[in-house]
């Protein structure tokens, strides 16, 4: 009698310090019978690179190492799995040796590579991975002159470079990005004038520039560029409530990160027309219960931070009732 072939959703030890390779052992003969697996993760487990020639061979869909002891070694195995599409390695020893080994699994479509020691030689292995629509190279040891890799490939839809020695000269790189739906450009050396370099981006709905050096002026910019966002991070810029004009224009925004910049209770009229907005960030601003009259129409609110802002008890008081939905973060100032 053959033998039924079914595919399993999900095998999740995240977190789990015991799990090591003597589990993945045990997990291979439970899997005998499997498919497919669309979704393994492991991280924050003592798993090894030996612990992984037990998925040789096995069809997995997606596989999450984050925070875990893997290395360039592990790569071996994890070319033997079939049907892989997004990897996840995040926090790991991984190299521009191990991305190298990467880079011959042509089915790749995420891939997660922040926090590790990877330079900008690792990006030029991008070019062998031509359907790859997610990279995260966040925290690792990116240049201006690196990104000059990602140029050629249109196909990407999500790119994470936070943290990272990035310019306004590396940004250029990025103008042809056309399919580009989320950037993350945390703590870059980017200015009003670089992210010029980024009207074409078309596609854009996600946008994170907290900590850079943009101004009100590339607020203008994105509004005008960008009426598809959703998303938008520009918490610790210097921005204030001339640039609240400008976002006011950003009829789909969702998610709107303002918290640690120079926006006062008379910018906050600006915001009163996003009747779309679920999360908004105003911590360590001026704003005091005056400014969250403002904000009383914003029925779709889910998320509120108002810690480290000068809101008092009663004026917070006063907005939860008006918004019973939404979970307001506050302390006492």
């Amino acid at each position: 009698m053959p033998k039924t072939l079914f595919t399993l959703n999900q095998v999740l030890f995240t977190g789990l310090t015991e799990v090591n390779d003597t589990h993945l052992g045990e997990l291979r003969s439970l899997l005998a019978n499997i498919d497919l697996l669309n979704d393994l993760q492991l991280s924050g487990t003592a798993v090894t690179d030996k612990g992984l020639e037990q998925l040789d061979g096995l069809a997995i869909d997606q596989v999450i190492l984050h925070d875990t002891q893997i290395s360039d070694a592990g790569m071996e195995h994890l070319q033997k799995i079939k049907g892989l599409n997004s990897l996840t390695l995040t926090k790991t020893r991984v190299s521009n040796a191990g991305v190298a080994r990467i880079a011959e699994m042509q089915g790749i479509i995420n891939l997660g590579l922040s926090t590790t020691s990877i330079d900008d030689q690792a990006l030029q292995h991008r070019r062998d991975l031509p359907n790859l629509q997610m990279l995260s190279v966040s925290d690792t040891k990116k240049t201006d002159s690196g990104l000059e890799h990602l140029a050629v490939h249109d196909k990407l839809h999500s790119l994470q470079l936070s943290g990272n020695q990035i310019g306004d000269a590396g940004i250029k790189h990025l103008a042809g990005l056309r399919n580009l739906r989320s950037l993350e450009l945390h703590y870059a050396k980017v200015t009003d004038e670089g992210l010029l370099a980024l009207v074409e981006l078309k596609q854009l709905s996600d946008l994170s520039l907290p900590s850079t050096r943009i101004t009100d002026e590339s607020l203008k910019f994105v509004a005008d560029s960008f009426p598809q966002l959703d998303n938008l991070n520009v918490g610790q810029c210097e921005i204030g409530d001339e640039g609240l004009r400008d976002i006011s224009k950003l009829k789909k925004l969702k998610h709107l990160l303002i918290d640690h910049t120079q926006v006062t209770d008379a910018g906050l009229p600006h915001l009163a027309a996003l009747d779309t907005l679920e999360e908004l960030g105003l911590g360590g601003t001026p704003v005091t219960d005056e400014g969250l009259t403002h904000l009383m129409t914003l029925k779709q609110l889910r998320m509120l931070n108002l810690k480290d802002t000068k809101a008092t008890a009663v004026g917070v008081a006063k907005l939860q009732q008006t918004l019973p939905d939404c979970k307001i973060e506050w302390d006492e100032p």
